[in-house]
């Protein structure tokens, strides 16, 4: 293949910035050609390439029109949104099913400690990238 030898040669070079010692460069071609015969370079390949097809999935998706705007951190922050609004509304629901006759359980309180977190991470994330947005940076 193409790329593990490229790797190679990228790596050769590198190699001579690196290293001023003759002897230092000898050994990092030496481990580099031992990485290469046992094909760790293939297998690094392989994953650079499985990184850059999942890279231009993420685009696509992303590019995406919808209720929920397509991927995880929107579905992230609906999640959390909403992990906040039901215990509040939970009393007035449980009332409303008294009042129709139907008897519910006692319902489970859900522990906001982990969604706070993940929640105000992620509007951190929304706000900074709305600045970058806000100063034409890509």
């Amino acid at each position: 293949m193409i790329l593990p030898s490229l790797i190679t040669k990228v790596g050769g070079a590198l190699i001579d910035k690196i290293f001023p010692n003759q002897a230092d460069k000898d050994k990092a071609q030496l481990a580099l050609l031992q990485m290469q015969h046992s094909g760790e370079l293939q297998s690094l390949a392989n994953e650079l390439e499985i990184s850059k097809q999942q890279s231009s999935i993420t685009a696509i998706e992303a590019q995406q029109e919808g209720f929920f705007k397509s991927g995880a951190r929107p579905a992230l922050l609906w999640a959390t949104g909403l992990i906040f609004v039901i215990p509040g509304l939970m009393p007035y629901i449980s009332w409303l099913l008294l009042l129709c006759g139907v008897h519910t359980p006692e319902l489970p309180i859900i522990s906001s400690d982990i969604y706070t977190t993940a929640l105000f991470g992620l509007l951190g994330l929304s706000g900074m990238r709305s600045y970058d947005k806000s100063r034409g940076l890509k």
